[in-house]
């Protein structure tokens, strides 16, 4: 049976972070106040995403967030977005600087959609780095492919230095159900989004609405998913709190409200998991 951590995600708090540009605070959260943030749950693990920029980090920054989340109790988990070629090494260095053994990837950029193939071959041309590093590669079951094709994308890469990025809403864009995504990607999961998410319908019954709740009062059935995973992933994963929140009509009461949701979420995980 495998062991889940709980942790918190750049993604938890998307409009403390700035990610929403008309409702950005004046002082947006950063890495460190993360792990505060976590520290202040009894959490173990944050994974900081692509919303919350590494990049951007100096070398003695980088150096002093390895020393401030050791210190708290604190594992990393890196996040990026895009698997150019050129960007990855720097990236890998990046996540060995920081101690972290889980490197989270959305394969797509704006200007960048590989086909399968090509993200095969990137991939494969990593692995040898990632053993190296003892480095897993998280790939996201993002928008644009089905949940076979991300299979078959981990079978032909054939490395158990990279796996899956279990998120429980992105495949809802290629209208799979949670119950078709584990089936086929339970096996490869390193790590499992939690987002919840309902489905209504419009006013006047034309069409259905999909948006986020907190974890626990949605559609979702998280005890069930996490039961699956510990039996079926490969390996022991991390279980990270995300948000799907829409904005209210100001900062503070979305800023509020984003925080009520991170507390309800993390209380309602924290109830089954320990």
């Amino acid at each position: 049976m495998n062991k889940t951590r709980l942790g918190i995600s750049s993604y938890t708090f998307p409009f403390a972070c700035g990610t929403n540009k008309r409702l950005r605070p004046a002082e947006p959260l950063t890495p460190f106040t993360l792990i505060d943030k976590a520290a202040a749950y009894g959490l173990s693990v944050v994974q900081i995403a692509d919303n919350m920029s590494l990049d951007a980090l100096s070398a003695p920054e980088v150096r002093r967030l390895k020393t401030y989340s050791q210190e708290r109790g604190i594992s990393l988990e890196t996040g990026f977005r895009g698997i150019e070629p050129n960007r990855f090494m720097d990236r890998i260095q990046l996540t060995r600087q920081l101690d972290s053994h889980l490197m989270r990837c959305v394969i797509d950029t704006p200007s960048f959609q590989p086909s399968i193939s090509e993200v095969c071959a990137i991939l494969k041309a990593i692995i040898p780095v990632l053993n190296e590093y003892n480095i897993v590669l998280g790939i996201e079951n993002h928008d644009r492919f089905y949940s076979h094709e991300f299979a078959e994308i981990i079978e032909t890469v054939g490395s158990r230095h990279v796996g899956i990025i279990l998120d429980t809403a992105n495949s809802l864009a290629r209208e799979e159900p949670i119950g078709q995504v584990l089936g086929c990607l339970a096996k490869y999961t390193v790590c499992f989004h939690v987002k919840d998410y309902i489905i209504r319908r419009r006013n006047g019954e034309m069409g259905f609405v999909i948006t986020g709740a907190p974890a626990g009062d949605g559609r979702l059935d998280i005890p069930y998913i996490l039961q699956r995973l510990r039996k079926e992933a490969p390996c022991d994963f991390s279980t990270i709190l995300e948000s799907w929140m829409e904005s209210l009509p100001g900062l503070e009461e979305t800023l509020k409200q984003e925080e009520a949701w991170a507390d309800q979420g993390v209380t309602f995980l924290k109830s089954f998991l320990n």
